[in-house]
């Protein structure tokens, strides 16, 4: 049986139930689950309404395989008396399971919590910050994109509870959306990476993203701030809400704004190498991440371990292990191409790094470009859309290859005003396959032979971009 435990009386403290919670006995439970599949002997089962499943159609399957007590909601109509265990009726499952991993977290996580948002950037931070603490702590960090009402309290309930400190990316799309993350996961450090046009149409505009996002720093004992966002006396006001609030900040080395003697990092990008200089130290390392926007998020991850007792030297023995997540600026050489895979997401400021990152690697380069999602109504999004041809025509691509809706605008409007991309718009993946290789058989067949090519996939993850590197291969 599994050591780690608390007794369902205190589930009951916390859920919203009217009903006794004498009634669960001295029962105990060793985890939570919403997938009736993945019960074991010992866990509580929440039932979640979903797009495709309903929780409450498979209570029997939970009990069967494991589980202690039920949580339902009032609205389901389940007779408790129906079943052997107990059934806990509340007015919302997804409320109720985040209660409980906030007790998880309370009462059984002895370590600290390090939580994140932001526009761009969370899960490369995440990583970086847990493959350096991990030099000297055990750490752990939130798996995959396990960020938002569901996937927060999962990982809490995977994560090991003998962790010196668990690493949480908070993601939002509403108001009051890391807030809530933020009740449940109870962080010490907090840090917002940026602000930029991810998800704004849904929150209706940029000043209540801020707001949203900011809230955040409410929450623990240090949160760390860039003194070069164009919103840090925003942070400042937001996070001065905790009066107990200490603070770190960081900034770019030619900032203007790094006269105050309060600043604990700087940091520079200079000929693909990043520079850190902290009050005990300067340090540096050419990063396996390509790009300045990744020196930033390195810098994020330097200040967060410095916090955490690590040294210079230790936090760059970190940094030279971290390495991109699929999607990510992922390099991968498939015979005379490199393909450049950023196709796990897509935003206008994420479509300037990625060109930014790559703008010295000298050869032939074709951009398979995407839609960008949730950037607003769409007029806003044509308007964005229309607007990266631009970016690729200043940074000399030679062919874009569109795909998606949205994407189809930047085709129509680069055609008009380009001097020197090319485009072509294609329905179905396989026909962008066939493109590439013509218009590979093309350069192949002139004075530039040897020329490198390159083929980038940029989009957000909804257009599955990633499924054309198989095909690439082929």
């Amino acid at each position: 049986m599994r050591e780690k435990k608390l007794l369902l009386q205190d589930a009951f403290e916390v859920l919203e139930t009217q009903q006794d919670k004498n009634f669960a006995g001295k029962k105990s439970f060793f985890g939570v689950k919403i997938d009736s599949r993945q019960i074991v002997e010992g866990d509580i089962f929440v039932a979640i309404r979903g797009e495709r499943v309903d929780g409450h159609k498979l209570l029997q399957e939970a009990i069967r395989n494991g589980a202690v007590a039920i949580v339902v909601e009032l609205s389901s109509g389940v007779d408790e008396n129906q079943y052997d265990v107990p059934i806990i009726a509340v007015p919302s499952t997804k409320k109720a399971f985040g209660q409980l991993a906030g007790l998880w977290r309370k009462e059984l996580f002895r370590g600290k919590v390090i939580a994140l948002t932001g526009s761009n950037g969370k899960t490369t931070i995440k990583n970086m910050i847990a493959k350096i603490l991990q030099v000297k702590y055990k750490a752990q960090g939130t798996k995959g994109n396990y960020n938002n009402e569901f996937g927060l309290p999962i990982t809490i309930f995977e994560l090991s509870l003998d962790c010196d400190y668990w690493v949480l990316e908070m993601g939002a799309r509403h108001s009051g959306d890391i807030s809530y993350l933020c009740d449940i996961a109870m962080p010490n450090i907090t840090l917002i990476s940026n602000i930029g046009n991810a998800h704004i149409g849904e929150f209706g505009g940029r000043e209540k993203q801020v707001q949203a996002k900011s809230a955040i720093l409410r929450y623990g004992e240090l949160s760390l701030v860039d003194v070069d966002s164009p919103f840090y006396e925003v942070f400042l006001k937001t996070g001065l809400q905790n009066k107990n609030k200490k603070w770190s900040r960081m900034g770019r080395k030619k900032s203007h704004n790094l006269k105050s003697a309060d600043i604990d990092l700087s940091w520079n990008y200079i000929a693909g190498k990043t520079i850190f200089s902290t009050p005990k130290g300067q340090f540096g390392l050419q990063l396996n991440c390509l790009g300045e926007h990744n020196a930033h998020n390195a810098s994020w991850a330097f200040l967060v371990a410095y916090h955490c007792g690590l040294s210079g030297e230790d936090i760059i023995l970190g940094l030279e292990n971290v390495y991109p997540e699929e999607g990510r600026l992922q390099l991968i050489k498939i015979g005379k191409y490199t393909v450049i895979n950023d196709s796990y997401n897509a935003s206008p400021e994420s479509v300037e790094a990625m060109l930014a990152a790559t703008n010295h690697l000298s050869g032939k380069k074709i951009v398979v470009w995407g839609d960008m999602a949730e950037l607003g109504d769409r007029d806003t999004m044509n308007q964005c859309h229309r607007q990266m041809a631009e970016k690729f025509d200043s940074y000399a691509i030679d062919w874009v290859l569109t795909y998606g809706d949205f994407a189809h605008s930047t085709k129509l409007y680069g055609e008009k005003t380009s001097t020197y991309t090319k485009y072509q718009h294609s329905q179905h993946l396989e026909q962008i396959a066939v493109l590439i290789k013509e218009i590979t058989q093309q350069w192949l067949s002139i004075s530039h032979a040897q020329d490198s090519i390159y083929v980038y996939l940029k989009a957000s993850n909804k257009m599955q971009l990633s499924q054309l590197i198989p095909l690439i291969k082929e």
